[in-house]
Formats: structure tokens, sequence, C-alpha cells
């Protein structure tokens, strides 16, 4: 068969494989924002068959045969290669599963969302048990089916960053401990920290009204330049972004009244995984490619407007104008100075998405040890509450008082998303490199100072965004920054941040 037929086909092949994919991940959104409580079993009989239904288009022989004939044909351009070969390593990986094991799968993660909803709610571990259980189960027979001789957690990293392994995480992990230990020791012996904590408890103990958050936070949006037309936005128990093509992306806040930081900033973070879905270019839509090049640059977009541009000196007196005019009795008192202090504060606490820069990776390093030890230990879900607040009592210095404040207060188990973690921290690295790369080229602080983020954003649509999938993350940070991966550019910016803060 001639390539021009053979891409014709590839085509077809991948926008029915879209279909199926873009109603399933309205069925998830749907049932994380608006869907009746009741509606559980309906959307997970829905997903279950759908995912069967994608199964039995991927297994045919005739799939099997295009995408053979694909691979030998030598003389494809760089972005049919590029997708040919990520719906290969992806068909891969889905067609070693027997169909009735996907569907199966399916099924349960949607019910086990809901689930673990309520138990959160009522502080219920045990009640989340024998989901999770099975969730492992399957998650553990997945990874031998796919490589039976490779460990199980070096196939999941692989999942969330392709060719991720323990070893590169662990290496990362041992640099940045070593640098964060000696500067939280810093942080907490600083005089200025007992003033930095009276800030933040004056500030939210005053309240700010849900409505507010809502203009506030859509004002943040529009500064991304998230387009209102090919976007929409929900509330939900747990923040998350999802793309079905660069025309239709759905993203969730949570609204905290009594922590106006954690909304904010975390919106912010979503704003930053919807910008990178919006910018990839339009013509890798329904196709393996129109997806980040890995959940790892897909966090250092998210991370940056969160943190390096949300929290940053530069930008303070912008988001504390904004703030100002919505809720201008709370911060009657507050000075520009205060309102940098407070986005700043550091202090242990317990929830990751809520937690400061400078502690955030101690709590995805304390999830990437506990995973490891779930599928490279066998740990059994019984003991998880138990191993997690030791956890968090040796590298923080807390225990959590309820298991809704510690082991079930993310999201990613209902959905069965493990290895997932380690990228949130890689995807901070990265932003930081990012960030140096872009002082040295455009006016950074200057556009943060004006509340206009339009420059910074064409600079990470052209230099990380637009590319999709086309290439791995290092061809992007070469791309983009002319180097490597280096997580010096994150502690190194940690330290000059964080001690200035507190000198």
């Amino acid at each position: 068969m001639k390539k021009d037929q053979l891409l014709k086909q590839f085509d077809e092949l991948e926008k029915k494989l879209y279909a199926y994919g873009h109603a399933m991940m309205l069925l998830n959104w749907d049932g994380s924002t608006f869907a009746p409580t009741k509606s559980v079993e309906g959307r997970s009989i829905a997903s279950s068959v759908l995912a069967g239904e994608q199964h039995k288009i991927l297994t045919r022989k005739e799939t099997g045969d295009l995408i053979n004939e694909l691979r030998q044909t030598d003389d494809l351009d760089e972005v049919s290669q590029a997708k040919v070969n990520e719906f290969y390593r992806d068909y891969k990986k889905l067609t070693c599963i027997p169909e009735k094991e996907v569907m199966e799968f399916s099924k349960l993660r949607a019910q086990s969302e809901s689930i673990w909803v309520e138990a959160k709610k009522n502080n219920d571990f045990a009640s989340f048990v024998p989901s999770l259980e099975k969730l492992i189960d399957f998650t553990k027979r997945f990874a031998k089916y796919y490589d039976s001789e490779e460990k199980p957690y070096n196939t999941l990293l692989d999942d969330y960053q392709p060719g991720l392994k323990m070893e590169t995480v662990d290496a990362f992990f041992a640099e940045v401990e070593k640098s964060l230990v000696p500067l939280n020791k810093f942080v907490a012996s600083s005089q200025r920290l007992n003033e930095a904590k009276k800030i933040k408890e004056r500030i939210n103990a005053k309240g700010f009204a849900k409505e507010g958050q809502i203009k506030l936070i859509d004002r943040l949006f529009e500064l991304q330049g998230l387009d209102p037309d090919r976007c929409k936005i929900a509330q939900s128990a747990h923040p998350f972004t999802s793309g079905a093509n660069s025309n239709d992306i759905r993203y969730t806040v949570t609204y905290h009244e009594d922590n106006l930081a954690a909304g904010i900033f975390a919106a912010f973070h979503e704003g930053g995984h919807a910008m990178y879905q919006l910018n990839i270019n339009g013509e890798y839509d329904y196709s393996s490619i129109y997806t980040g090049a890995s959940m790892t640059m897909h966090e250092s977009q998210s991370r940056i407007y969160e943190n390096n541009m949300g929290r940053s000196k530069a930008f303070n007196p912008y988001i504390y104008e904004a703030v100002k005019k919505e809720f201008p009795k709370q911060m009657s008192d507050v000075s520009a100075d205060d309102f940098y202090l407070y986005s700043n504060y550091s202090s242990p606490s317990f929830i990751r998405v809520e937690a400061d820069e400078l502690t955030y990776s101690l709590h995805v390093m304390i999830r990437y040890q506990i995973e490891r030890m779930i599928f490279e230990e066998n740990l059994p879900v019984a003991e998880l509450p138990a191993i997690w607040n030791k956890k968090y009592e040796e590298y923080l210095g807390i225990t959590p008082p309820t298991d809704t404040l510690g082991v079930l207060q993310d999201v990613h188990w209902s959905f069965g998303l493990f290895g997932y973690f380690a990228t949130y921290s890689l995807g901070t690295a990265y932003s930081a490199q990012l960030e140096a790369t872009m002082k040295e080229h455009i006016d950074y602080d200057g556009a943060l100072k004006k509340g206009n983020l339009t420059e910074i954003t064409k600079w990470l649509k052209e230099n990380v965004q637009q590319y999709g999938r086309l290439y791995t993350d290092d061809k992007i940070l070469n791309i983009a920054t002319g180097k490597s991966f280096d997580p010096s550019y994150y502690t190194k910016y940690l330290n000059d941040k964080y001690r200035e803060i507190y000198k």
C-alpha cells in the first residue's frame, strides 16, 4: 500500500480512538464536577463499555498490520513519524492487557473516585481499602503484562515520563534533599518566620467569600491568556485539568474561604496546564502527539505559573492590588510586603497542594517512596496510613491528625494513577531552568510587575508548548534552554529566594 493511503487510514484510526477517549474524558469530568451523586453506576458501565470498544479496535489484526507497515516506511515526515512512534508506544502498553481486564479496570476507576470522595469527607480510610487494593492489583498485573522482566515501578514511571527509572528519581531526590534540609533549617531558625506566620494567620482569619475568589481567579486566567471560548471551568474536590483537543480544555478549581493563597495559586497551577494544552500545535489534534511531552513537562508549565511567576517578588505588587480590589475590607491593614510574606510563608504542613515551594518536594518524595514500597516491596494497603504518618514525622516533623489530612488527601490513587507523583518535583525543577533562560531573553520581571504575561506565555508557547509530544523532554529542554536537565537551577532558585526572604 502507498504511503499516502497508509497515512490516511492511520488518521482515520486515530480519530476513531480519539472519539472513545474524548467520551471517557467527558464522563470523568462530569463525574468530578456536575454529575448527580447516584449516577456512579451508570457512568461506570458506560466507561467500561467504551474502554472495551477502544481495546477491540486496537487489538484487531488490521490495526497491527497498519502500524507495522507504517513503522517499516522509511520516508515519513517528522510529524507523521512521531505520531506513529507514540501511537505504537501506547498500543504496546494497552494491547498486552486482556480486553476483559481493561473493561473491569475502567469500571473500577469510575466507581473508586466517588468512594474516595466519601472516604476523604468522612475520614474513613477503611471504606476505600477494598477499591485501592483492587486498583493496585490491576496495576501490578498490567505492568507485568507489558514487561515481565522490568521492575514494575519502573514501568509505571515510564507511563508519565518515557524512559524514567527509579535510579534517576532517587538521584534527583537525593540532590534535592541535600540542599533542602539545610535550607529548611535556616528558614525554621529565622526570626522573620514568626512574623510571616502571624501575617498568614491574620489574613486567613479574615475569610474570603467564594464569589470574590471567582472574580479574582477569572482575572488570573485572563492574564494567563486562557480563551473562554476554548476552555470550561468548574469546581471539584481536587483541582485537575483535562484536554480533549486544542479547542476543548476542561479545568477545575477548589475554593478555600479560610486560605486564599491555597485557592488562587492552585488555580494558577491548573491554568498553566490548560495553557499548555491550548498552545499545542492544532495540527496535532486527535492524534497521539496531542498531549504534553510528558507529565513532567506538563508539571513544569503549571508550576512555573503557580510559583516562579505567581509567588514571585516581581508579580507580588500586581496580585496584591488584584486581591485588594476584590477584598478591600479584608486587605485594608495588609501591605504589599505582608502579602509577599503570606504567599511565601514556609512551614511544614499536611496538604501537598497547599504546601509552600520549599517543603513541596518533601511531600512528593514521601509519596514516591510509599509507591515504591507498594510495588517493589508489596506493602499492604492496610499499613498505608501508619507508613504515611511515619514519613511525615520523619521528613516534615509533623503527624497528620486524620487520614483526611494524610493518606486520603490526593485523588490520584482513586484513578489508578501510580507513578505520577515524581513528575511534580521533576517538573518543578524544569520550571526553574526554563525561568532562568527566559530572564536572559525577555524582560521577564518587567512583564510580571505590569501583570502583562503575554510575552512570557508567547515564549513558553514557542519554546515548549507548541511541540506537544513531538519531541522528548530532553530535546525540548535543549531547544528552550540549550541544555539537558540540570537540577542545580532548582536548588539555586530556592536558596536564592528563601535566603533573601528569611534573611
